[in-house]
């Protein structure tokens, strides 16, 4: 069975994918690259991962990652969306992912740069959150490409956020894997991630402020 998806009907877009919600599934999402892969570069035959998979390396990645933190801690971390597989669509391969819901309303969840949009919510409320996400993710050594704002998702009860989910950008890719093998470079890459997604909160933060009340 082939899903057809409307390549207009995007939800939302990741690295390099487009999102859709399954149309039969409510609490999946679909994922599918928007472009096939590109023609080889000299530095490719460096990585042979990318000679492998091409534009499928980024899903590789994230299942190895995801595996080596099932091995690290014998579960599901509640921090990343669940993978389901993959199903044929009109628009090529699809990756099903956990939709990250709202606890009452079950409506999808916002991002944190959506949250942070005017009418802009509590951002202290969302402090304790944030120290939660990155205590799980240095506990477990897990990696990210880039921890910013349109990757996390706020999962709120009523008017509350409860706690913050990563849903793009697991695992890393880079020829040495040093994040994920070396905990004393991971803890120099938390301290950074920790600082720059707390810069990025406080400019959204700001931009809001300043919009609300012009000069």
């Amino acid at each position: 069975m082939t899903i057809h998806l409307d390549p207009d009907a995007a939800v939302a877009h990741g690295s390099g994918s487009l999102v859709f919600n399954h149309p039969e599934h409510d609490k999946l999402l679909i994922k599918v690259f928007r472009s096939r892969d590109k023609p080889a570069k000299v530095s490719d035959y460096l990585r042979p991962t990318k000679r492998r998979f091409g534009a499928f390396r980024e899903w590789y990645v994230e299942y190895e990652h995801y595996l080596r933190l099932l091995k690290r801690t014998g579960k599901c971390p509640d921090y990343l969306p669940r993978f389901y597989g993959f199903e044929n669509t009109n628009l090529g391969p699809g990756q099903l992912v956990e939709k990250i819901v709202d606890v009452d309303s079950g409506r999808m969840s916002r991002t944190v740069s959506q949250y942070l949009r005017p009418p802009p919510c509590s951002v202290e409320e969302l402090h304790a959150p944030l120290v939660e996400l990155l205590r799980k993710i240095q506990r477990d050594g897990a990696v990210f490409r880039d921890l910013n704002l349109s990757n996390i998702c706020v999962v709120m009860r009523g008017d509350t956020p409860t706690r913050l989910v990563v849903v793009d950008g697991l695992g890393e890719f880079t020829m040495i894997l040093a994040r994920s093998n070396f905990r004393w470079i991971h803890s120099l890459w938390m301290r950074q991630a920790k600082t720059k997604l707390e810069t990025r909160i406080a400019h959204a933060q700001a931009s809001v402020t300043s919009a609300r009340f012009p000069a």
